[in-house]
């Protein structure tokens, strides 16, 4: 649902206002980065240790111990933020960077990524309980209708745009609640610290592990944000409005991966606990070809429907320039997806400061990158960066993890997806132009649906993605029959 309200907001809404998108893209990803500052790794940490207080008969006071431990962090570091936040500006600053942006939304900057630390934990929280479905609706689902909302109200003149921000912080503050409500509504929660938990040895195995996954989150939130923030303050927000539409055209590669991982990291951190390799090894396999397999098709969608998106959008005039970032950018996430959960195995995984430097490093080689290859190329530039980091962040795990447990994903399925991928990527190229845009779309979806979606069921690379086509199948079939009588 968040992907088809997502795409109408972009080919309908967005457009009238690719200035006012970009501002809030932009806000969003300098809270999103500032917020593993504000509240370091507790969002992994409510997983990391559940399962000591599921073993000890103590579930039902979890709820108090994650909230409490989240004010706790996130009011003193908050603060620390606000007192040393003109030396982030300053380091901006330095790189020719858009510092009067940073300044200019500070507080709506530090507020945000407070909410998002709390938005995150609950979310995690859910998580524990295989519910994602509910939170996913109230967060992400939610996001998608209230930004092209705002972006309206600015265009129409309702509300300035320097109250974009604003908006955010009430969104977060409405979305926020509302998941918390329904966490509490989940089962009977008893409202104490219980302090007999915090040993000394507890105590420092949480403060380490909160560290390092906050290390952790940090760097790989520059690998996640910082292209659309760095192509705002180096080229303008129009710019990154531009280029937060392709990011989220891209973005729905990544359509399954979310929930699959939210599901897999409770499941790896307890088989780690139990030290169960085996099961951990299937659902580094299965995951690896499922997401593969979902994202090809996706990207060869996006491939050919990609100039006939850009003419059904008003007020835009499309540049064949964007076409090469948006293949960039796939190629990326489809690498990315391929190499399936690895940073989630390596998070609860005893070698977890191993990732920490892995992110760390990438991190810094991303925003080199980022420096260096935005005023000459621009947002090509940006998505070269990407497809860069994403290839040696993926490949340094694999290698990690394949030499340390012997466990890799990469296998004879796969091949056959990229073979396929490349079959329907031919035929779909024999295919002339279309004169209108919405039969070029229509068509060549579905040329590629049915040729793709049957070579899956012919060539056969994954049992769960062909049980599912089959289960699919029998439902419209069951549909056609109670139609006809």
């Amino acid at each position: 649902m968040a992907i088809v309200l997502g795409a109408l907001a972009i080919l309908f809404i967005i457009p009238y206002d690719k200035t006012s998108y970009g501002i809030v893209n932009m806000v969003f990803a300098a809270a999103y980065l500032f917020s593993p500052v504000i509240g370091l790794g507790l969002p992994l940490v409510i997983i990391k240790f559940y399962p000591q207080f599921t073993r000890e008969e103590n579930e039902a006071s979890y709820l108090s111990f994650a909230l409490t431990i989240t004010i706790a962090i996130t009011t003193l570091l908050g603060v620390l933020l606000s007192l040393f936040y003109e030396e982030f500006v300053s380091l901006a600053s330095y790189f020719k960077l858009d510092a009067e942006f940073l300044n200019g939304h500070k507080y709506t900057i530090i507020l945000l990524a407070v909410l998002l630390v709390f938005n995150y934990v609950i979310i995690s929280f859910s998580s524990l309980f295989k519910k994602i479905a509910i939170p996913e609706l109230l967060s992400n689902v939610a996001y998608k209708i209230a930004v092209p909302l705002m972006v309206l109200c600015v265009y129409w003149g309702i509300v300035p745009q320097e109250y974009l921000g604003i908006g955010l912080i009430l969104f977060y503050i409405v979305s926020t609640g509302a998941i918390l409500g329904y966490v509490y509504s989940l089962r009977t929660w008893k409202w104490s610290l219980s302090i007999s938990w915090f040993t000394k040895e507890r105590v420092v195995a949480l403060l380490s592990f909160l560290l390092q996954s906050g290390i952790q989150t940090l760097a790989n939130g520059l690998i996640l944000r910082l292209d659309i923030l760095m192509v705002g303050l180096v080229l303008g927000s129009y710019q990154a409005g531009i280029y937060g539409i392709i990011l989220f055209m891209t973005s729905t590669l990544e359509i399954a991966s979310k929930a699959i991982s939210q599901i897999s990291a409770p499941i790896i951190a307890q088989k780690w606990s139990e030290g169960n390799i085996a099961e951990i090894e299937k659902i580094y396999a299965k995951s690896a070809v499922v997401l593969t397999v979902i994202s090809c098709f996706l990207f060869l969608m996006l491939y050919y429907n990609f100039p006939y998106i850009f003419e059904i959008m008003p007020n835009t005039e499309y540049h064949p320039d964007w076409r090469w970032v948006m293949v960039i950018l796939c190629v990326a996430r489809i690498v990315d997806l391929g190499f399936s959960l690895n940073g989630v195995i390596l998070t609860y995984s005893r070698l977890m400061k191993a990732n920490i430097i892995l992110l760390i490093l990438s991190g810094i080689l991303y925003f080199i990158l980022l420096v260096n290859l935005l005023p000459h190329w621009g947002m090509a530039g940006a998505a070269i960066a990407y497809l860069t980091i994403i290839l040696f962040f993926n490949l340094a795990k694999h290698v990690l993890i394949k030499i340390v447990w012997k466990l890799d994903p990469i296998n004879y399925n796969l091949v056959k997806v990229i073979f396929i991928t490349a079959i329907c990527f031919a035929i779909n190229w024999l295919l002339p132009p279309f004169g209108n845009p919405f039969v070029g779309v229509i068509l060549n979806s579905l040329c590629i649906g049915i040729s793709y979606l049957g070579l899956i069921l012919i060539i056969r690379p994954s049992d769960d993605i062909e049980q599912l086509l089959k289960n699919i199948k029998a439902r419209l079939i069951a549909i056609i029959n109670r139609a006809s009588t």
